[in-house]
């Protein structure tokens, strides 16, 4: 009888807690992570906001595009990004495709690197920071030995960048 008394107790203690205190809490919270949220993702209802922040946005992605006139540096500078890594370039392709309705040059160039795996880690580290649109469509790794620590690298980019206007 008296563990039933103090269990119902204890029930109706947790039920006026839950009540008085976690649910507006709860509730609290809940309400700050929304206007959070809501801050952060930038929710504007407001159509002339958008279109602003869209035309923003459009004019910060084409400042990051090189020049087509550009495109001989830039490799360059990919060479050179991978020679600091210690590797050597074996080869290079590209093939140019010309996008008319938005101004852009899209390069499809293949690389074909050889040195140390380390050295292919930093390599694709350093690409991944570089300040020009590079993409890394595919890449692939050979290693003629086990023993050895060359490995030789087949890396597909994609270069986006802006015809002259």
């Amino acid at each position: 009888m008296v563990v039933l008394l103090v269990l119902a107790t204890v029930n109706i203690i947790l039920t006026v807690f839950k009540g008085a205190y976690q649910e507006p809490r709860i509730a609290e919270l809940r309400d700050e992570w929304t206007s959070k949220r809501s801050l952060n993702t930038g929710a504007r209802h407001d159509v002339s906001s958008i279109y602003r922040q869209g035309t923003e946005d459009l004019k910060a992605y084409r400042e990051r595009l090189t020049p087509k006139r550009g495109f001989t540096a830039l490799m360059m500078e990919v060479f050179e990004t991978a020679a600091d890594n210690g590797l050597t370039v074996k080869g290079v392709t590209y093939k140019p495709k010309q996008v008319p309705d938005q101004k852009l040059v899209v390069y499809d160039v293949v690389l074909s690197l050889g040195g140390t795996y380390a050295g292919i880690k930093s390599f694709l580290s350093d690409l991944q920071c570089h300040r020009s649109m590079l993409v890394v469509e595919s890449l692939s790794l050979n290693s003629g030995s086990a023993v050895e620590e060359a490995v030789a690298l087949k890396v597909q980019l994609t270069a986006y960048l802006r015809t002259e206007e």
